[in-house]
């Protein structure tokens, strides 16, 4: 008996959605959501999006200018993996007042970081401000997975030097970047 867990039907499955989405476009969105949903359950590899994915890590408290961020690198064909963005302040205060709440937010943070090609991460002027820090371990994961990282601001710590790590002073450095890191891995 195959499995879905084998590669072979995966490839098939994989190859018999893409030729019904070609094929009828009446049913397109509807696979691409049960392609999506079997790549979420490790089914199906990430849909085939050619699209580099990014995680956005910072402070929640810079969560609107890293939404403006997200904008405009998704009007140039990113993909933002940062679902922590879409939380509302009354959702992240909530989920903050116990564990499972805490735990929530950690395993969603790790997937999306998982899922993501680069990871940016918002740096602060050391010992600015109190923060929870979440940024560094999303950072250190990132580090571990093999992803290269991007800081935008000022090294905070030791990790920051690192190989693999890049800086760039403010944002439109960062856009630069990305931009430039894109074309060299487009054939990859």
């Amino acid at each position: 008996m195959i499995s879905f867990d084998h590669p072979f039907v995966r490839d098939v499955i994989a190859r018999a959605i893409a030729s019904l989405t070609a094929e009828n476009h009446g049913l397109a969105d509807e696979l691409r959501g049960a392609r999506d949903q079997l790549a979420e359950h490790g089914i199906l590899p990430e849909s085939p999006d050619s699209r580099t994915r990014i995680y956005l890590a910072s402070r929640y408290s810079r969560r609107e200018e890293l939404c403006r961020h997200r904008d405009v690198l998704e009007r140039q064909g990113f993909r933002i993996t940062s679902t922590w963005l879409d939380r509302s302040v009354s959702q992240q205060e909530r989920l903050l007042q116990d564990h499972a709440g805490c735990a929530a937010i950690a395993a969603d943070d790790v997937h999306d970081v998982v899922r993501a090609d680069v990871v940016v991460s918002f740096t602060e002027e050391p010992r600015s401000r109190a923060s929870r820090g979440g940024r560094h371990v999303e950072l250190g994961l990132a580090l571990g997975l093999g992803r290269p990282c991007l800081i935008v601001g000022p090294r905070e710590n030791v990790f920051h030097f690192t190989p693999g790590v890049h800086r760039s002073p403010d944002f439109g450095a960062a856009y630069e970047w990305l931009m430039h890191w894109r074309r060299r891995h487009a054939d990859a």
